[in-house]
């Protein structure tokens, strides 16, 4: 069973992976910019390697640069117009990708669709 706990700001916390939401042609969502900030430079470099685009289904999981507060920062992809099904299915997909970890950040709470 998953449970939901919540937590303190970005900015204050640390862990083992934060998940971030990122629409079609990588348009960032609600904490986005943080994640990408903490990959690094290489981050299009790694997306184009990964063919990440930001499409509904796609996960990509990179690691955190030297120092960053999370391991790992999970980017998942809610293509081109999120609603609370794209959302769904995007931590859906995400659940799967992370699976073995006990608890895991995110910001998907925050995407602005209606019915969520």
């Amino acid at each position: 069973m998953i449970e939901f706990t919540a937590g303190s700001g970005l900015e204050e916390s640390r862990g083992a992976v934060l998940a971030v939401p990122v629409l079609d042609d990588r348009t960032w969502g609600p904490g986005a910019d943080l994640a990408a900030t903490a990959v690094g430079e290489a981050l299009d470099a790694q997306f184009d390697r990964l063919d990440f685009s930001g499409k509904l289904g796609e996960v990509a999981l990179l690691q955190g640069a030297a120092r960053s507060a999370y391991d790992t920062y999970a980017f998942v992809g809610l293509g081109d117009e999120a609603d609370s099904e794209t959302v769904r299915q995007a931590a859906g997909w995400l659940a799967r990708a992370v699976s073995r970890l006990e608890a895991v950040a995110t910001t998907f709470h925050l995407v602005d669709v209606e019915g969520a």
